[in-house]
């Protein structure tokens, strides 16, 4: 395929402000500004970029990932990665009125013009660390902040390290409980940095539900043999658990399931029923 421009392989927005969301923007190549060229002839343009990663481009001269002419772009936990260009600038190159604002994102490659941006909570070489939340910009290994380099792996670019919490979630734009990455993963805390969020291991064990015999008196008994007062339970349909993990308020013939959560991952029991009092 023949792109006569010769800047934004990928992405070529002129006088434009769109909102670019969970994209992987990658492999592209072009004589100048290889992925993503934002430009404006008058009124700056404002394209905003969320949960993006940019990463193995090429150009031949400046700026494989992303070219901004009079451009006010605003990266938001976004990842710019291994691009490449036969100048030092691999990363941004920004110029003409260009004021860039970059928050929780990672930009480890060189960039031209970047001391005037507004950069927070970031890693990006360049700009200095301690200043609004940003992170030690002497840092260019990535296998110190990411995972894994490896593009196969499902881990592929996840942060670790200083990346982890070093974000703040006031920056992601509406943040709530359904909030996803990159990968479609929750965004837990919003406060990672980059376009993945850091998922923890899941270390819960589902409810174990020990059920204590009917008698002639009394009904079955159940309770939850491994509880714990650190999770959350909750039972359905319905029923009480108190604070030794006892269940009551259930009845015979009915099935139940309880479920677990540490506010990270979820489990749920086996179903279980109790009988009721032997006649």
């Amino acid at each position: 395929y023949h792109i006569t421009r010769n800047k934004g392989a990928a992405l070529h927005f002129h006088n434009a402000s769109p909102r670019v969301e969970n994209c992987i923007i990658t492999q592209n190549g072009m004589y100048d500004g290889g992925a993503i060229f934002n430009n404006a002839t008058a009124t700056p343009s404002t394209p905003t970029y969320v949960n993006v990663l940019v990463t193995d481009n090429d150009t031949f001269q400046n700026a494989s990932a992303m070219y901004n002419n009079n451009s006010h772009a605003k990266i938001i936990n976004s990842t710019f990665y291994n691009n490449k260009a036969s100048s030092q600038y691999k990363e941004l190159y920004n110029t003409g009125s260009t004021q860039i604002e970059i928050y929780n994102s990672v930009i480890l490659g060189e960039s031209y013009n970047i001391t005037n941006a507004m950069v927070k909570n970031s890693l990006v070489k360049g700009i200095t660390a301690g200043t609004n939340g940003n992170l030690d910009a002497a840092i260019t290994n990535a296998t110190d902040v990411f995972i894994t380099l490896t593009s196969t792996s499902a881990d592929y670019l996840h942060p670790k390290g200083i990346l982890l919490n070093a974000g703040d979630k006031n920056h992601y734009p509406a943040i709530n409980a359904n909030s996803k990455d990159l990968a479609h993963n929750p965004r837990v805390s919003g406060s990672q940095i980059g376009a993945y969020e850091y998922q923890p291991a899941c270390t819960l064990i589902a409810p174990i539900i020990g059920i204590t015999p009917a008698t002639c008196s009394t009904t079955a008994i159940a309770s939850i043999t491994n509880y714990s007062p650190t999770l959350t339970y909750s039972i359905s349909p319905s029923g009480n658990i108190d604070n030794n993990g006892v269940i009551s308020a259930i009845v015979g013939t009915t099935s139940y399931t309880v479920t677990v959560t540490d506010g990270v991952c979820t489990l749920t029991s086996v179903v279980f029923t109790i009988a009721p009092v032997k006649p």
